[in-house]
């Protein structure tokens, strides 16, 4: 793209013909609602933040209690004040009732509006996109050269308006996470339990591998029978049924075997 080619382009961009239609339309729009403060009676001017809190503070009153109060001092004259006129007080009364309404309509004139300037930025937003995409894909032909400015210019525009957009996203990121780290909010980690002390053992526990092992059966098969004869032979207290010593502890295996009997496995 020639420096002249240039110039004629920001030239073209930059020139102002003047105010379109809508403009004229618009400006229009802007005095016939200006010019409706001069009719709506009472109509004031927000002033400071504080201000209005102070007055929405006031305003939540309810009615049926301005109402009883009004008429309170219509019966009773000590409840009379120079600056008080009950009749002053439900003519404030009506006209909030009365125009309400009109400041609901302005408010819902005012989400369509807002609506339909996204629509119509919407439309040609979509169609200049399309028109990008086919400029990208018509550049690439040798024939096609003459286009490489337009599609270069609005890479460039369009490029910028991504890099704001990833710079906010990131500073918006950022922002949050030094708000978490400053609320000690970013430790996901759930914390360590309380160390707390085993409880207290009682006098008859006795570990697992310390307690005494359980005799083993007789080699007769019998059980055990207690006989208190048998603590003059010197075997205890216990003796097998068939009148010999109770039987030795045996091993782990043989007892086994004495319980579980072993079955011969075919060749």
């Amino acid at each position: 793209m020639t420096q002249h080619e240039k110039a004629v382009t920001e030239k073209a961009v930059s020139t102002d013909a003047g105010p379109s239609v809508h403009t004229v339309a618009a400006q229009a729009r802007i005095l016939e609602v200006r010019a409706m403060r001069e009719v709506i009676p009472n109509f004031i001017d927000s002033g400071t933040k504080a201000d209005a809190q102070r007055i929405i503070a006031t305003a939540m009153v309810p009615p049926e209690f301005v109402k009883l109060v009004a008429t309170a001092i219509d019966l009773a004259p000590d409840l009379r004040r120079e600056t008080v006129d009950p009749n002053r007080v439900r003519d404030l009364m009506d006209y909030a009732d009365a125009y309400g309404p009109v400041a609901d309509e302005f408010e819902a004139m005012a989400h369509f509006l807002r609506h339909s300037i996204n629509v119509a930025k919407s439309e040609a937003g979509n169609e200049a996109l399309l028109t990008y995409a086919m400029a990208k894909r018509l550049v690439r032909r040798p024939q096609m050269a003459r286009l490489v400015p337009y599609v270069d210019d609005m890479s460039r525009v369009l490029g910028a308006r991504a890099r704001m957009a990833r710079i906010r996203a990131n500073a918006r990121k950022q922002a949050a996470g030094a708000a978490e780290k400053k609320d000690g909010t970013h430790s996901t980690q759930p914390s360590p339990a309380p160390l707390t002390e085993p409880p207290a053992r009682s006098a008859s526990w006795i570990p697992l591998r310390m307690k005494p092992a359980l005799p083993s059966p007789p080699a007769c098969g019998c059980r055990l029978r207690s006989s208190k004869a048998a603590g003059a032979s010197g075997f205890g207290s216990q003796v097998s049924c068939c009148g010999g010593p109770p039987p030795r502890k045996m091993p782990f295996e043989t007892a086994l075997r004495s319980i579980v009997p072993v079955t011969s496995v075919p060749m």
